[in-house]
């Protein structure tokens, strides 16, 4: 094949059309042009993820108990060693405490794992046929504050335990950890006088606030709360005066006897009886 270049005839021109600079753009086809605003978005995403994680281990970090953290109340340092059980998985009691000489203020005080010590004697069981379980295993983790300038501060701390630890799911259940407030308490009792069941009370409150874990006690504590508020008031009426009445005359003759009756709730309504005749006619046989 000849690929020699072919000349004009004599005479004549090649007319060129003149080229445009919009259509004499290089063909970039086939190679990919990385986009800026793809690449800062990406990279401000990352960005967020790593100051998000940095915060949160920031803020877990501030959980934790360290010497010479300051508090305002002898309640915060409480709320705060107790906030940080639950992250743990234990639960907290107060301990010994000292006050300021001849002032009910608190000097120092001790917060310890509910399972410090070991439980005393308990005279109650003598009469029962069972006794409670051991919770106790001398467990030595604790946080210690002490009065300085009018605020209390960490002067010790102890974070290792010697028993096992509660899971996240169980961490609501534990003691410390369950407390009714006062305006639950309020709620309760209104539903309460609309006839309205503790267990469809409980069960509207838990769903309330996205489960039983999230609501801050159990319905055992509901209703022991409902439970010793009613009998406060008993005790300071007059059915509070006939039950001293009855356990008198129960102590100064053994022959006399009187029952209590319970609601639907377990609340006390009371229902005397009295069979000193019978009895005496039945000891006669």
């Amino acid at each position: 094949m000849d690929l020699a270049p072919q000349l004009l005839p004599q005479g004549t021109s090649l007319i060129v059309p003149p080229t445009s600079p919009a259509t004499s753009s290089p063909n970039f086809s086939g190679i990919k042009i990385p986009s800026v605003h793809t690449e800062r978005m990406e990279s401000g995403t990352e960005s967020s993820k790593t100051e998000s994680a940095s915060q949160v281990e920031n803020s877990l970090e501030d959980r934790i108990p360290k010497i010479g953290m300051k508090f305002c109340t002898e309640q915060e340092a409480y709320d705060f060693y107790n906030a940080y059980a639950r992250d743990k998985g234990f639960s907290i009691r107060r301990s010994s405490s000292h006050n300021v000489k001849n002032t009910t203020t608190i000097k120092n005080r001790t917060f310890c794992c509910s399972h410090a010590g070991i439980r005393g004697p308990d005279k109650r069981e003598e009469n029962l046929n069972y006794s409670r379980p051991e919770t106790r295993c001398m467990c030595q983790a604790l946080m210690k504050i002490s009065l300085k300038d009018g605020l209390y501060y960490i002067y010790e701390f102890e974070p290792e335990h010697n028993h096992i630890l509660a899971t996240a799911s169980q961490a609501h259940l534990l003691r410390s950890q369950r407390s009714i407030t006062t305006a639950q308490l309020a709620s309760v009792e209104a539903a309460k006088v609309v006839s309205i069941s503790n267990k469809a009370t409980f069960d509207l409150m838990a769903k309330e606030v996205g489960g039983n874990e999230n609501l801050g006690f159990t319905h055992e504590d509901m209703k022991n709360k409902l439970y010793s508020k009613r009998s406060l008031k008993i005790k300071q009426g007059d059915t509070g005066g006939l039950m001293e009445y009855l356990e008198k005359k129960t102590s100064e003759d053994g022959k006399f006897f009187y029952s209590i009756q319970v609601d639907e709730d377990e609340y006390q309504i009371l229902c005397m009886q009295q069979f000193i005749l019978a009895r005496t006619r039945f000891s006669i046989f």
